[in-house]
């Protein structure tokens, strides 16, 4: 399956559409697919960019969230290449929107959040927090040692725009805000060089 009829989406594959779980995973096993999140798989011969790893994590979710979720968080940071798969998809909801909660097998988390319309972008066609917003969300709700790594990816990839004194100056702004003070910590921790994730 990929994103609609655009013949430049990554092609990203989950049980049931033409191959069984059992099919996908024996074709990862010969070489043929790499897994990309939970049980979803694309060709080896793919790159396995943003597109991708957005398109895997929607195909993961249970139906009824798919339009009314943006992912956020480390899922955010792993979509733009900045963190490892988190396992478990941060998702986050605008607190003024009516939803239902999660079936517990989901395999996901769900966040009711303040959302403006700057903190959303589409990734193939899939709602994602943007750099600076999950950035900011990264250094307020990770624990730092997780953060520090993650944070460092984001302020260093030049194609995503995240400068850290915005995201500093956005977090020290903020009045009456939960953990603003390990955040500013983690921030100032945060190692502008060396390796990147």
């Amino acid at each position: 399956m990929s994103s609609g009829n655009d013949p430049a989406a990554p092609v990203v594959l989950v049980p049931g559409y033409h191959f069984s779980a059992a099919e996908l995973q024996a074709m990862a096993l010969d070489g043929v697919l790499v897994r990309i999140h939970g049980q979803a798989y694309g060709p080896a011969a793919q790159e396995q960019g943003p597109a991708a790893r957005a398109l895997a994590a929607a195909l993961s979710l249970p139906a009824p969230f798919v339009e009314r979720v943006v992912l956020g968080r480390l899922t955010a940071a792993w979509v733009h290449g900045c963190a490892p798969d988190p396992g478990r998809l941060a998702l986050l909801v605008d607190c003024r929107r009516r939803t239902t909660a999660l079936p517990p097998w989901s395999g996901c988390v769900l966040h009711e959040v303040a959302l403006g319309p700057r903190d959303v972008v589409h990734v193939a066609g899939v709602p994602v927090t943007p750099a600076l917003r999950t950035a900011y969300d990264v250094a307020l709700q990770v624990p730092q040692a997780q953060a520090l790594p993650v944070l460092a990816a984001l302020f260093r990839d030049p194609v995503l725009e995240c400068p850290l004194p915005l995201v500093r100056q956005a977090i020290a702004a903020a009045s009456r805000l939960p953990h603003k003070a390990s955040a500013l910590a983690a921030l100032d921790a945060v190692p502008l060089s060396g390796p990147a994730l």
